[in-house]
């Protein structure tokens, strides 16, 4: 069983909340913060430090369920919350099983999701950093309420860049996101046209399912980046002259975890005087379950 505290858990989630502020999620349908706590009020209090590990992942598989149970993690981040939709009643599913083994092993489950989406140096931002090294004015498409920052908040568009071909942007969003193919639409006009001949200065990127969110930039970008989006949408976009590229959804979101969230909490748990260590695991058994064959 777990050897954390109410007190740890209550530490450990501020510690996450100082990074990814609970009030940057968007409450009016996600599902956020602590949404298992199998802490116990037995548990070892008197250890003046916590000392323990995490395990960062998109999706709460049964499968990365299994390897949180067999590496002893005390904590999961999830970044998709796990309870989705919220649950009225728990039967013999497979989520709800291993809600069950998580609460049995002592595990407690977190998901930050659209907090990470909408705070600066969050995903989206590390998404338009793929297409734009130092990219110039950026914003965000529906500004967050939470904040006076004009960054954050749901999407982010770039505009008044350098140049870029598609070539090498297709190359860096690849890298980036550590994936071997993803799909593009090209605008009628340009099909006949080598890739490292498509130039673009702008973007409007957002990580998951962009449509909704998308439907509010009002800023004429030249290449759209996203997750996943319907196909009128890509008709709709591609007739305007831009070039939109998909990705699947969490491949959108999976690199952002190793890359920019574990260093982050890294450095955020050890300047906390209540953590003496923990070990902020990326999951092995996480990844899209969609593949391209």
């Amino acid at each position: 069983m777990s050897g954390l505290s109410k007190k740890n858990i209550t530490t450990l989630v501020n510690a996450i909340e100082k990074v990814y502020p609970k009030a940057y999620a968007d409450s009016t349908w996600d599902n956020t913060g602590l949404l298992i706590n199998s802490s116990l009020a037995t548990a070892k209090t008197l250890a003046p430090k916590i000392n323990t590990k995490c395990l960062l992942t998109i999706d709460l598989t049964s499968e990365v369920c299994d390897e949180a149970i067999r590496k002893k993690v005390d904590l999961v981040i999830s970044y998709h919350p796990f309870i989705f939709p919220k649950w009225n009643s728990i039967n013999s599913t497979t989520q709800h099983e291993s809600a069950i083994k998580l609460i049995q092993s002592g595990i407690s489950v977190y998901s930050p999701h659209t907090a990470v989406d909408a705070v600066k140096n969050g995903m989206n931002d590390y998404l338009v950093s793929l297409v734009f090294e130092n990219p110039q004015n950026v914003k965000s498409i529906i500004k967050s309420n939470a904040s006076e920052d004009v960054v954050e908040g749901m999407g982010r568009f770039s505009l008044g860049n350098d140049a870029q071909n598609m070539k090498t942007v297709v190359e860096n969003i690849k890298k980036g996101l550590n994936i071997k193919f993803l799909q593009i639409a090209i605008p009628d006009e340009s099909r006949s046209l080598n890739l490292e001949d498509i130039k673009v200065s702008s973007v409007a990127v957002c990580a998951g399912s962009g449509g909704s969110v998308f439907g509010k930039l009002k800023e004429n970008c030249d290449l759209i980046v996203t997750g996943e989006m319907d196909h009128h949408t890509v008709l709709r976009y591609k007739e305007m002259g831009k070039v939109v590229v998909v990705v699947n959804h969490s491949n959108s979101e999976r690199a952002y975890l190793r890359n920019v969230m574990k260093p982050l909490l890294e450095k955020t748990f050890a300047a906390s005087d209540e953590i003496e260590n923990i070990d902020v695991l990326v999951s092995e058994m996480d990844h899209d379950p969609l593949q391209t064959v």
